[in-house]
């Protein structure tokens, strides 16, 4: 699991112990999600094509128009389970598609979306054997979920997902700028313990 042009004074990296012994990994990072090389990248997606906001547009952008034709194919269902299709020209190998909630539409609701979105990728990447993957911090733009609020909900998702996983993962957050990056390094903080020397 790999990243290129990673701010590399912004990086942490935690260990979370596993039920049957062994542990999964979590790292955050300041970095460019399409050139993650990873078996699996997720991407807000508002519908069947690249209009989930600046993250879903880059990432069409590098993968090519087989990445949109591959999602329309897939039809997304009508209760937003994410989608799995494959990466392309992307470094990652595959790409899960999900839908972000509105924060504005309705804030508690949105927070159980959201919780959706990190833990219905995570099952998707585990059901396919995806052991590497790398998440933005969903619906922190265009959808206007405040980034504090979203990096706990985020974290928390993720590490009571992962705390129950039978084999371990690496789950990387790649975060657009250190202001974001500051936010989920203090959710991680207060959930978990860094790695030494991370």
């Amino acid at each position: 699991m790999t990243s290129r042009h990673a701010d590399q004074g912004r990086h942490a990296t935690y260990l979370i112990p596993l039920p049957r012994g062994g542990s999964s990994r979590l790292e955050l990072e300041v970095g460019d999600l399409t050139l993650e090389d990873v078996d699996v990248i997720v991407t807000p997606v508002a519908g069947h094509g690249p209009h989930g906001g600046s993250v879903d547009l880059a990432i069409h952008r590098v993968a090519g128009p087989e990445l949109l034709r591959a999602l329309r194919a897939a039809a997304a269902p009508p209760d937003k389970r994410p989608v799995l299709t494959a990466g392309f020209a992307l470094r990652a190998r595959h790409v899960i598609h999900v839908v972000p909630p509105r924060y504005a539409d309705d804030p508690s609701v949105a927070a159980r979306e959201l919780e959706g979105c990190y833990r219905g990728a995570l099952a998707v990447a585990q059901r396919r054997g995806l052991d590497t993957i790398a998440f933005p911090s969903i619906a922190t733009g265009a959808q206007g979920f405040p980034v504090a609020r979203a990096a706990k909900i985020a974290i928390e998702s993720v590490v009571a997902q992962l705390e129950q996983g039978a084999a371990g993962m690496s789950v990387r957050f790649v975060l657009f700028g250190p202001a974001t990056y500051d936010e989920y390094l203090s959710a991680a903080n207060l959930r978990l313990r860094p790695k030494p020397g991370a």
